[in-house]
């Protein structure tokens, strides 16, 4: 009977932690504190790092980009790219999730013009809403307010397109398909996954270079921020869109809590004499030791940025998501 007993918690465990959406508000708190750790291991968490990497690699291959870019496993936001990418691989599969799935025409050229957008938008703030908005805000640095403001007008006239599309637009609407795959083969793919998430962080913290040790973090760290996310459906641009399109301010509750535990962690490691002197990171080849006041605000306060928030929050409005949704 104990056994029965275990097996029943085992499962219900196993239920609570792969295969339930979380609750929005522990999720926004444990994107918080995971970003929080992120920046202590080595730097802020960003996806703009990542894309910018696997571009400029896709770009040396069809000879428009000259110079050979850093390796995809060497580059620290291409790494913290692949650890979230991950992450939210091993939440889809182990929750029985995974599955491709292919959009109407109509979303797939929204897609591709949403991308543009959010590129744009995205160097315009010096990075996306990751970037940009959420580690800058965290960070108190007056751009992430800006972008902010933009992404709320952007989403505003994002939502307002999408009413006027509902109504005027019918090319393309059908031939929504999805491929399913065996609910066991899903779990093989997330225990894969796992294993090789572990590998690779062993064989980066195994490394006598301190940058290569440092990367064991940025892979491990992301990958608890991607199945998080996934598995909570945590969007911060739903937290931007609903409470303007149905009304529902459940995530917009959930990201302003995680950017206010943000914003006082990151103060916590800041303030002199809290961190020891072993933790500072004044050698970190990417950013700036994180206890220097001036860590991570950024440089592009004003109007610009404002513009350029406008322009991702319309493109991940038209995307259905933002850099990490």
């Amino acid at each position: 009977m104990s056994e029965g007993i275990l097996g029943k918690k085992i499962k219900g465990l196993y239920k609570a932690l792969c295969q339930e959406e979380w609750n929005a508000t522990v999720c926004g708190i444990i994107v918080a504190l995971l970003s929080i750790l992120c920046l202590a291991w080595a730097r802020p968490w960003g996806a703009v790092g990542a894309i910018r990497n696997w571009g400029q690699w896709i770009l040396y291959y069809t000879g428009i980009w000259g110079d050979q870019p850093a390796s995809v496993l060497l580059n620290s936001g291409s790494v913290i790219g692949l650890g979230f990418v991950a992450g939210a691989l091993i939440s889809a599969c182990m929750g029985g999730d995974f599955a491709i799935r292919i959009p109407p025409r109509l979303e797939l050229a929204k897609a591709v013009f949403a991308g543009i957008f959010m590129g744009i938008g995205s160097a315009m703030c010096g990075g996306c809403n990751i970037g940009g908005f959420y580690n800058a805000v965290g960070n108190l640095s007056a751009s992430g307010f800006c972008m902010m403001i933009g992404i709320v007008v952007g989403a505003v006239i994002g939502i307002k397109y999408l009413y006027w599309e509902m109504e005027h637009i019918t090319w393309g609407s059908g031939g929504a398909k999805t491929i399913d795959f065996p609910y066991a083969l899903k779990i093989i793919l997330g225990i894969v996954t796992i294993g090789v998430l572990i590998w690779g962080t062993n064989a980066y913290a195994g490394s006598d270079d301190d940058s290569l040790i440092r990367l064991a973090g940025l892979l491990i760290i992301p990958a608890g921020l991607g199945y998080t996310m996934q598995r909570g459906r945590w969007c911060m641009i739903q937290g931007f869109r609903e409470p303007h399109m149905t009304g529902d301010t459940k995530m917009a509750k959930s990201v302003i809590l995680s950017v206010v535990v943000l914003a006082a962690g990151i103060a916590i490691l800041k303030y002199p004499g809290i961190v020891p002197d072993a933790f500072d990171l004044d050698e970190c080849p990417d950013a700036e030791g994180f206890r220097n006041t001036m860590h991570y605000v950024r440089g592009f306060f004003g109007w610009f940025a404002i513009v350029g928030g406008v322009i991702f929050g319309f493109g991940a409005l038209l995307a259905g998501g933002c850099g990490t949704g």
